[in-house]
């Protein structure tokens, strides 16, 4: 049994961090990253081991004031904690810099991303110290039907096991200071980003209208098939009739037949359904309110990589290539007089394929300018220039992308059939050819490609250019490709977040709102007031810049990004 103090302001003293946690009454769990709920208590533990108890919500305004002297505020999960708080007391001092934070989930996946899948309090506190917490009051505490003094118990042991942790953690980060690095400065700041963002609004009209088109199409589409197409029986029979067997009719088997009038017919119509059922009504009823705005959960690390991940709703599976029409029902929240801004990093996983292999015909051609596709393939089929309407310029784009991802003969046969049906005599043994000549073209990429395998084999992690850590499970299948993708994936995002985290502090010291509504894999996307678009841009440029120069500095590879801004997100493709 920890002790503390109930309702008294805490005495910061020489303390450099305090530990906190907040309980919430009335909460439901598809909606924590939205304010609602009523206030239960707030819990402290010291650096110095005092601890403090606030049920009071008269308390919490001078509580967190005092806690300001205090150089580091640590959570567990902070983005839950500091949205919510955000909405009960003010937390975001104007003029001044946000507050330093420490998120011990975060931590935790900076120094064992890949190693462990499991970030929660009660798995650390087990991992840590073998101690097994009760973590099954939830329900309790959203009906109030829990008892004060368990629960009191229950939010201060949750605020030490955290000030615990951290401890713990921070003797590890003084041995890696990499990982210390993107704890830091890109990771922990990005909390504040998730915390400001902006809920986006959707054109619920139009929305609508497109459900039933969809519907009508895949109907109309299903007529013309003679077949249910989502019924794997019906369809595979149909496709032996057509002289096509398989031994399944999921869409990557089908796509190694694209071109096939009635296997375009099947996908085409199964698109349709999909988007009826996924996007239709439904989904609006859940996720938009009735003005349609729509507040997206973004969490900070949500892939292995380092990546960022949405849900409720989950906003970067919004079909984008297949169904763009969809980017044009996200629209500003200021009708006319409001415009989106939509950029993202040109090029990102080719530039850092680049900066990774120091290859010499890949740095000269992003620093003359050019396009990176067409000069891997002038350079992969000996030519000196290249139209982009070249099928060839297709299979460099499709290696030179894909070269990362441990792309395959067979995986490059699959993507060159869908994307450049109009080449001729394709085969995975001509595939094969491509990407061994590709290899001869640019040595550097072979030998960057090696190297990763081989560190991650004998280090069992890798790391991002800003020195992210992934560790690698070398036994299980298709570890050698995570060697390659996890430095790429998790090197574009350590330079989005920083980005993004810049753009908050910069439009916070304009005095200007922050604007951002989704962040999507290499893209942000803001939602602002016309009459100030200048300023964004400006701003916009400026925190690009730094983070390039935060993420990657000296890069001998350049790293800019495109912008577009317009009436809706489709306003850049």
């Amino acid at each position: 049994m920890n002790d503390f103090t109930v309702n008294e302001i805490p005495v910061v003293g020489e303390n450099s961090f305090a530990a906190i946690d907040l309980e919430m009454f009335g909460q439901d769990k598809e909606r924590l990253h939205i304010p609602h709920g009523m206030f239960a208590c707030l819990s402290i533990s010291m650096e110095d081991g005092t601890n403090y108890l606030i049920n009071d919500l008269k308390l919490l305004q001078p509580v967190m004031d005092v806690l300001w002297d205090v150089p580091v505020w640590v959570f567990q999960n902070a983005t839950y904690d500091l949205i919510q708080l955000n909405a009960l007391c003010n937390i975001q001092r104007p003029g001044v810099p946000l507050h330093v934070i420490y998120d011990t989930m975060l931590a935790e996946k900076d120094l064992y991303s890949g190693y462990y899948t499991n970030f929660s309090l009660k798995d650390m506190v087990r991992r840590y110290f073998g101690v097994v917490l009760e973590k099954d009051k939830y329900e309790d505490i959203k009906d109030r039907t829990i008892n004060a003094d368990i629960l009191n118990a229950y939010a201060i042991d949750d605020a030490v096991w955290t000030r615990k942790i951290e401890e713990v953690q921070f003797k590890q980060l003084a041995e890696d200071e990499k990982s210390n690095f993107v704890l830091g400065k890109i990771d922990n700041p990005m909390v504040w980003v998730v915390v400001n963002l902006s809920p986006v609004k959707v054109d619920k009209v139009r929305w609508r209208e497109l459900s039933v088109v969809n519907a009508s199409k895949a109907k109309s589409l299903e007529a013309q098939l003679g077949v249910n197409v989502m019924s794997p029986k019906q369809v595979k029979q149909r496709l032996l009739e057509e002289g096509i067997k398989v031994e399944s009719t999921g869409d990557e088997i089908l796509a190694e037949h694209a071109g096939h009038p009635f296997v375009d017919g099947v996908r085409e119509a199964r698109a349709y359904r999909k988007a009826v059922s996924t996007y239709g009504e439904s989904w609006l009823e859940k996720h938009a309110d009735e003005n349609g705005l729509v507040q997206a959960s973004f969490n900070v690390t949500g892939a292995v990589s380092g990546r960022m991940s949405s849900n409720s709703p989950n906003l970067q599976q919004i079909p984008s290539r297949k169904m763009p029409v969809f980017r044009e029902f996200f629209i500003s929240k200021y009708g006319e007089d409001g415009v989106i801004i939509v950029a993202d990093v040109s090029q990102q996983e080719p530039r850092i394929t680049a900066l990774l292999s120091k290859d010499p015909t890949l740095i000269a051609a992003f620093n003359n300018g050019e396009d990176v596709h067409s000069a891997v393939a002038k350079t992969l089929f000996g030519l000196d220039t290249i139209e982009k309407s070249d099928p060839r310029r297709k299979i460099g784009k499709e290696i030179g992308l894909g070269i990362a991802y441990g792309l395959s003969a067979d995986g490059l046969y699959t993507n060159l059939k869908e994307k450049a049906p109009e080449i001729e005599n394709l085969t995975v043994e001509k595939c094969q050819e491509f990407i061994d000549n590709y290899f001869k073209k640019f040595p550097a990429v072979k030998r960057m490609v090696d190297r990763l395998v081989q560190e991650g084999y004998r280090n069992e992690y890798v790391r991002t250019p800003a020195g992210r850590k992934i560790h690698i499970n070398i036994h299980a299948n298709g570890w050698e490709r995570a060697c390659m993708n996890y430095p790429h994936q998790g090197g574009g995002v350590d330079m989005l977040k920083p980005w993004t985290y810049f753009l908050l502090e910069y439009t916070r010291q304009a005095g200007i709102p922050f604007g951002l509504t989704m962040l999507i894999h290499d893209e942000v996307v803001l939602d602002v007031r016309k009459e100030l678009l200048d300023t964004y841009l400006d701003l916009i440029d400026k925190s690009f810049k730094d983070a390039v120069a935060l993420a990657v500095p000296n890069s001998p590879v350049p790293f800019i990004y495109e912008v577009g801004h317009g009436d809706s997100w489709a306003c850049k493709t």
